[in-house]
């Protein structure tokens, strides 16, 4: 990854993400996954669809400080929750991974960067590992999981199976 030019991390909103992404020797863009903050904001504001939906709303119209100051007035109005104060929190601690794929625009030359979630490389990593590796009464050794993730990769590049094995065979 050090040898990467432009290095997104998407994260669950852990400040270890975030502050491995600001280190100096990985100089990465970090961005706060969508999908986590939305259950947090889900969580933190039950049975309020409407308002749920008008946050989201603006987020991706890019009004992350109409978005705070709605989430801060709607305190002022019900009065302060814990739930409320975590998100608000939360919202804080990763204020900058709001829009970091945003950010890329301009490194990669690119008129729009849209990267909000991981939910694309969770599925292939639930797809390619989780689904035999986790499996009821499952343990592996080191060695013998990644013998089995090799060939589980190997399986989704024919080209590189069949190389595989011409190289196994001579």
């Amino acid at each position: 990854m050090s040898l990467a030019r432009n290095l997104l991390l998407i994260s669950d909103g852990a400040r270890w993400i975030s502050d491995i992404a600001g280190a100096d020797y990985l100089k990465a863009t970090y961005q706060l996954d969508w999908w986590h903050y939305e259950r947090k904001l889900r969580a933190a504001l039950p049975g309020e669809e409407k308002l749920q939906q008008e946050l989201m709303k603006l987020l991706w119209e890019g009004k992350k400080e109409e978005h705070h100051n709605l989430l801060k007035l709607k305190r002022l109005v019900d009065g302060s929750s814990e739930k409320l104060d975590d998100l608000l929190g939360y919202l804080k601690e990763n204020w900058n991974g709001i829009y970091g794929s945003r950010n890329l625009e301009s490194k990669v030359g690119a008129k729009e960067v849209l990267v909000v979630g991981s939910g694309g490389v969770e599925k292939n990593i639930d797809l390619i590992l989780c689904r035999r590796f986790k499996g009821r009464g499952m343990s592996w050794s080191r060695a013998g999981a990644q013998n089995l993730l090799k060939l589980r990769l190997l399986r989704y590049d024919r080209r590189d199976w069949k190389a595989y094995w011409r190289q196994r065979v001579n």
